[in-house]
């Protein structure tokens, strides 16, 4: 359906475009198509959208369709504080984006135990305004 969808619509697309509440933010990777260039997308969210159980299209998993883009070489998500980001949640993340460097989650962990304060990413008090951490991202 959002295959056929963006199928019969592209031609009408316009280069930049808002959705109100944010309901349909996974249809970014939609738009992401028209770039020709690299991109790198920065996602600020308070879900990571990494889930890589179907369905393929939704709210919980339109990181991944980005990923999937030849163009996209790089995604990194900022300001996660919901319970995707932690165990027993996080069972089904994409850990292959991740681990091949393409993927990085930055979520908020000042309330969380000290494990999960060490996470690659976490975003602390006293970390949150370094030049260096920011650097981080390519």
């Amino acid at each position: 359906m959002v295959e056929k969808f963006y199928s019969e619509f592209t031609s009408r697309f316009v280069p930049f475009l808002l959705y109100g509440s944010g309901d349909f933010h996974y249809l970014s990777a939609l738009w992401l198509r028209r770039l020709s260039g690299p991109v790198i997308l920065v996602s600020f969210d308070n879900h990571p959208d990494w889930d890589i159980r179907p369905p393929k299209w939704g709210c919980g998993g339109w990181i991944n369709r980005a990923l999937e883009l030849a163009n996209v070489q790089h995604v990194a998500i900022w300001g996660c504080g919901n319970f995707e980001c932690w165990w027993p949640h996080n069972i089904f993340a994409n850990r292959r984006g991740e681990r091949e460097g393409r993927l990085e989650v930055h979520p908020w962990a000042d309330q969380r135990p000290m494990k999960d304060r060490q996470r690659r990413g976490a975003i602390l008090r006293e970390n949150w305004r370094e030049i260096v951490f920011v650097r981080r991202t390519p």
